[in-house]
């Protein structure tokens, strides 16, 4: 069971650091006559940030003062609707329909590649939801998303409490070099790790990785694991030559961790991995993890 309120207010307190280096205010509108209703949460939160940093990205060129607000209501008994409006410039005329396709964008290939509002969709249809936008009072867009209240979640048992949510974290932005051989799976990690906040460098071979990590600065790696050419172990011993501090900061993508050679490598370097698929919440724990390793290590 999601209280969709809870989660606005944890992805506002998430993106806080990048609405006032943007120069954005928030506003909260909640309505309190929700009822929580059964969803994914995880990708309720990814929803939200897409919403959120599309609505940052598009105000970016916008004379101050730049507003957000989302608000939420009880459209029927049995429909909740939350709204993400902003201030900037709105969707420009014809390109309405083509706003949900995959790759699709208007952005710099530095900002965006296409896939967050085709991946926002997505979530919607895995919700029996839906999104559509509309010019926003606030003079730029507002996009309008619909969950179905579904009350079918198994409930805790008498006299035990339902788990509380953690507190909302605020990570740090990082430098995230991203290697896969997969552009379609380079392109989706690295729209995950602008959900996220974070600030990716997208690699197709490991000899171009390489190259960025002489010439550039990190903070980790993500690698896949079985590539062309050099493979992601052998991509992990040349880094650990050239870099030997970027070694342990390197997270594996795999999906054949059952394959005994694979599992004894992982084992070897302690180093953490992610199996595919991964949601976003397990991207955003990896990472977390790595930066605060590397913050102890640079307190020692």
């Amino acid at each position: 069971m999601v209280d969709v309120n809870t989660m606005i207010q944890r992805v506002a307190e998430l993106r806080r650091p990048a609405l006032a280096g943007g120069g954005v205010e928030l506003f909260l509108d909640l309505t309190t006559d929700l009822r929580p209703t059964s969803a994914d949460a995880d990708q309720v939160q990814q929803l939200l940030v897409i919403l959120v940093n599309n609505a940052v990205q598009a105000m970016a060129a916008t004379p101050a003062p730049r507003t957000l607000r989302i608000s939420t209501r009880l459209k029927t008994p049995r429909w909740l609707l939350i709204t993400v409006e902003d201030s900037g410039p709105g969707i420009p005329p014809g390109l309405e329909r083509r706003i949900y396709e995959p790759f699709f964008t208007t952005k710099s290939p530095e900002t965006g590649t296409g896939l967050g509002l085709s991946i926002a969709h997505g979530i919607m249809a895995e919700h029996h939801g839906r999104i559509h936008h509309t010019s926003s009072s606030l003079g730029g867009a507002a996009f309008h998303v619909e969950f179905p209240i579904v009350t079918v979640a198994a409930e805790a048992p008498a006299g035990e409490a339902a788990p509380a949510l953690p507190p909302p974290a605020r990570p740090a932005s990082a430098r995230v070099l991203v290697l896969d051989d997969e552009p379609l799976i380079a392109d989706l990690l690295s729209e995950m790790l602008q959900v996220l906040g974070h600030k990716p460098v997208v690699c197709l071979n490991a000899a171009a990785a390489l190259e960025q990590v002489e010439t550039g600065v990190f903070d980790m790696v993500i690698s896949d694991f079985r590539m062309p050419g050099m493979n992601g172990e052998q991509f992990y011993h040349e880094l650990a030559g050239r870099k030997p501090e970027m070694a342990w900061r390197v997270v594996f993508l795999t999906g054949d961790v059952v394959n005994e050679e694979t599992k004894q490598f992982l084992d070897s370097t302690g180093n953490p991995h992610l199996d595919k698929p991964f949601q976003l919440a397990q991207l955003e724990t990896v990472i977390a993890g790595v930066l605060c390793a590397k913050e102890a290590m640079a307190d020692r």
